[in-house]
């Protein structure tokens, strides 16, 4: 752009007399060819400091150590060297998710979040300036950040982990959370229709307070309340989840009594834990839903996708895999199924019994 203007310039130096001795075109063709050649410059320079920017930095600044990591998709994962242990560090995520960025100008990078400035970039050396604090990068790790530490941070980072792995259901059947060692995966229903998002998975333990895990972009944070309970605290309201698929845990069993004799069935109570006062959920997963109401003994299982008659078989054999008993004894008990009208509106508002136990 100063070259276009510096050619601008030239030309009213010329009196309009000589303008008209001069091709007027040659003028014209001289300015959009500094043009050209300054957006080819500014496009070049960006493109150099794109690849320059890429892989991996170690950066300082005030508040400790950070890891910045540049990847060729636009995307950036920014880690935090944080203390796990008394001895031992791990590098965390400052953002949960990856975050995007791409470069303004040769020296200002846009992210969701402030812009870096970048003050010098060079194949190993990195300095800009963030939320109004100055990072000092290299290529280098910082003291102490070997292969060795980093083995011993994950062996502890994975004893943390380990109580929150698996799949939980909401109370509710709306909503599940899929803890992985790679990973966490977020699971909605709305119309019947399942939507799920992958995110990283992290579990801080703090002084006074205990651990507790997070699913990224997930708002609120996830703490056990027992083996198989899960809440979600969401500032004033919580939200209960339960492990999904544990349920024959225990070997004890209990009877319940029906018009036909009692039933003994594995004490699935003491697994998942109470529902509230009246009710228990025997399992809970994306497809379907098994609750005990202990009031009134009975059983209701709710379907919450189909195909109706596909879903119905993989519930029943739940339903008697996790009770550990015979489908003579099942047929024993007061057992509805039922199925929402958002995913089967023919065959909602109908009770229907087990498949097996006939009308």
């Amino acid at each position: 752009m100063e070259k276009l203007g510096a050619a601008i310039s030239v030309i009213r130096l010329f009196p309009l007399g000589i303008l008209e001795l001069i091709h007027v075109r040659r003028l014209l063709l001289l300015v959009a060819t500094l043009v050209i050649l300054s957006a080819v410059a500014c496009c070049s320079d960006v493109q150099t400091e794109r690849d320059l920017i890429l892989g991996t930095w170690y950066c300082s600044n005030s508040g400790g150590n950070d890891r910045l990591e540049f990847n060729t998709d636009g995307t950036l994962v920014w880690l935090v060297y944080s203390t796990i242990s008394n001895n031992l560090h791990a590098w965390r995520a400052r953002f949960g998710d990856p975050i995007h960025y791409r470069f303004l100008s040769p020296t200002r990078v846009q992210t969701v979040y402030e812009p870096f400035v970048i003050q010098t970039l060079s194949a190993t050396s990195l300095l800009f300036s963030w939320e109004k604090q100055q990072f000092t990068c290299t290529r280098l790790p910082p003291a102490g950040d070997t292969p060795e530490s980093r083995a011993a941070a994950q062996a502890e980072v994975d004893r943390e982990e380990e109580p929150y792995l698996g799949k939980w259901m909401r109370t509710d059947g709306e909503q599940y959370v899929d803890f992985e060692k790679d990973g966490c995966v977020i699971g909605n229903r709305a119309g019947g229709q399942w939507t799920e998002s992958t995110h990283r998975f992290e579990v801080t333990n703090l002084s006074g307070i205990g651990a507790y895990a997070s699913c990224a972009s997930q708002i609120g944070t996830y703490q056990l309340t027992g083996p198989n309970t899960l809440v979600l605290g969401l500032g004033l309201e919580n939200a209960v989840f339960h492990r999904t698929g544990t349920n024959v845990a225990t070997t004890e069993r209990f009877t319940i009594p029906t018009s036909r004799g009692g039933v003994s069935v594995h004490d699935f109570r003491k697994d998942p834990g109470i529902y509230d006062q009246r009710s228990f959920w025997v399992e809970i997963n994306k497809e379907f839903m098994i609750n005990y109401y202990a009031s009134d003994p009975g059983f209701l299982i709710s379907l919450t996708t189909g195909p109706f008659d596909a879903v119905r078989r993989k519930a029943e054999a739940a339903f008697l895999k996790n009770l550990d008993i015979s489908k003579p004894d099942a047929c024993k008990l007061p057992v509805t199924v039922s199925i929402s009208r958002s995913v089967d509106a023919q065959r909602a508002g109908i009770n229907y019994p087990l498949s097996f136990c006939g009308r």
